[in-house]
């Protein structure tokens, strides 16, 4: 099989938490406070052993809106499995292979429907758990066992007419 016929068989997506307005409002006051409490720290002039700690807790708010800055989710679904990762946080990942899913479809979901907001893995109590950065629609998968997933989409027509391509609907 080429690469051709590889990617025509595989829905990939990535969605980065960078492109959150969210991400921004929280991220830049704590950048720029972190960038200011840094710069009156150098000029201070007071003895090493209270200014070294206070230079790392002003450092803190840049180092995880940076980390923050790289976090993104892919969703890759080819006609094996659903992979679901969040780079570049090795812990979460999940993959889903088809023999496990007894439904799935493409749906519009509602912010009241999860007993957490924000993003990455969310548990929803009874109703499963949903991986999504941002959006309104996700890929709804009901697990042979019965479990709930719902993986968040920007793209829900492609997601679809992929999901009829492999016959998955």
């Amino acid at each position: 099989m080429g690469i051709e016929e590889l990617l025509m068989n595989t829905f990939q997506e990535r969605q980065w938490i960078r492109k959150m307005l969210g991400y921004w409002i929280i991220s830049a006051p704590l950048v720029v406070l972190g960038i200011f409490g840094l710069i009156s720290l150098i000029d201070a002039k007071m003895e090493e052993q209270i200014k070294n700690p206070l230079i790392v807790f002003c450092s803190i708010p840049i180092i995880l809106a940076t980390i923050c800055f790289f976090i993104q989710m892919k969703t890759d679904v080819n006609e094996n499995e659903i992979v679901i990762r969040f780079f570049p946080l090795p812990i979460i990942k999940r993959k889903i292979g088809w023999n496990q899913i007894s439904k799935v479809y493409v749906r519009k979901f509602e912010w009241g429907e999860f007993k957490a907001t924000g993003s990455g893995a969310i548990p929803f109590g009874h109703q499963g758990t949903s991986y999504h950065l941002f959006g309104e629609y996700g890929l709804q998968i009901v697990t042979m066992d019965g479990d709930k997933i719902l993986i968040g989409t920007r793209q829900p027509k492609s997601l679809q007419e992929f999901l009829k391509r492999l016959n998955k609907l």
